[in-house]
C-alpha cells in the first residue's frame, strides 16, 4: 500500500489464524501459537492509526510515533524492545504486550499519562520496568496492572501512587514476597492475585483497602499468617486461600 493509502487507516489488524508459518518449540507453546512477521523496510505507519493489533511480530519500526494511537495488541509477539526513545502517546489507553517473551525493556511511562490497562503476563525475560516508574503519582486512570508470570523481581513501592487502580495481578510473580507499605493508598483496588508467589504474610493496612472484592493467596506455600483484622468489605467477596496448608496445620 503507498504511502498516500495509509492516510486514512485508522486500523490495522492481522489474521494468522490460516498461516502456514505455526509451529511448537515446547511445553508452553501448546497453549499459544507462535508466528514471526516482519514490517517490510521503509513502512510507515497512518498517522491516524487508533488501534494495532499484530501478533509475532518481530520489532516496531524506528519511526513508529502515532500519538493518535488509543490502543496496541502485540500479544505473543517477538519484540525485544517495544519501541525506542521518548515517545508521545498521550491518547494511549491499553498496552498488551501478554507472552512475549523475547521482551526486556519497556518504554517511558510519562509517555502514556491517560494509559488505563497494561498488559506484561507472561514476559518472561522481562526483569524490570523502565526507571520512568516514578511517574507512577501522574498515571491517574490506570485501573487494571498485570504482572502475572513475568520475570520482574520486584513490585517497586511507587505503586501505592495508583490511586485508580482496579485490578493488580501478580501471580506466580516468583520473587515476590511482601506488599510495598505504600499499598493501602490504592482505595480502589478491587481484585488482587497473588496466587502462587512466596509472600509470607499481608500488612495489616490492607484493611484500608475499602473497595477489595477478591483477594488469591492459592499455592502460597510460604504464607504463615493473616493481619488480626482482614476485612473485605463487599458482601459477595471472595477469598480463595486454596492450599495454604500452613495454617490449617
Amino acid at each position: 500500500m503507498s504511502k498516500k493509502g495509509m492516510k486514512n487507516v485508522e486500523t490495522i489488524c492481522l489474521d494468522l489464524s490460516k498461516s502456514k508459518e505455526i509451529w511448537f518449540t515446547d511445553y508452553n507453546s501448546l497453549m499459544r501459537k507462535e508466528y514471526k512477521t516482519s514490517i517490510p523496510e521503509g513502512f510507515e505507519f497512518s498517522c491516524e492509526l487508533r488501534y494495532l493489533h499484530w501478533e509475532g511480530l518481530e520489532s516496531l519500526p524506528l519511526n513508529f510515533d502515532t500519538e493518535n494511537l488509543v490502543e496496541i495488541n502485540l500479544k505473543c509477539s517477538n519484540i525485544k524492545i517495544l519501541w525506542k526513545g521518548k515517545k508521545h502517546h498521550e491518547k494511549l489507553k491499553f498496552v498488551d504486550v501478554s507472552d512475549s517473551q523475547q521482551l526486556i525493556k519497556m518504554p517511558n511511562f510519562s509517555s502514556m499519562p491517560k494509559l488505563e490497562r497494561f498488559n506484561i503476563g507472561g514476559c518472561t525475560s522481562l526483569h524490570k520496568l523502565h526507571s520512568s516508574i516514578d511517574a507512577f503519582p501522574h498515571m491517574k486512570f490506570l485501573k487494571e496492572l498485570l504482572l502475572n508470570e513475568s520475570g520482574i523481581k520486584e513490585v517497586p513501592s511507587s505503586i501505592g501512587y495508583l490511586t485508580s487502580l482496579e485490578i493488580l495481578d501478580v501471580s506466580n510473580f516468583w520473587k515476590f514476597h511482601k506488599l510495598p507499605d505504600s499499598f493501602a493508598n490504592m482505595r480502589c483496588l478491587r481484585k488482587l492475585y497473588m496466587s502462587g508467589t512466596k509472600i509470607k504474610e499481608l500488612p495489616s493496612s490492607i484493611g484500608f483497602l475499602e473497595s477489595l472484592e477478591s483477594l488469591n493467596l492459592s499455592y502460597c506455600s510460604n504464607f504463615e499468617k493473616f493481619p488480626t483484622k482482614l476485612l473485605l468489605r463487599n458482601s459477595q467477596a471472595a477469598l480463595d486461600i486454596w492450599n495454604l496448608l500452613k495454617i490449617f496445620l
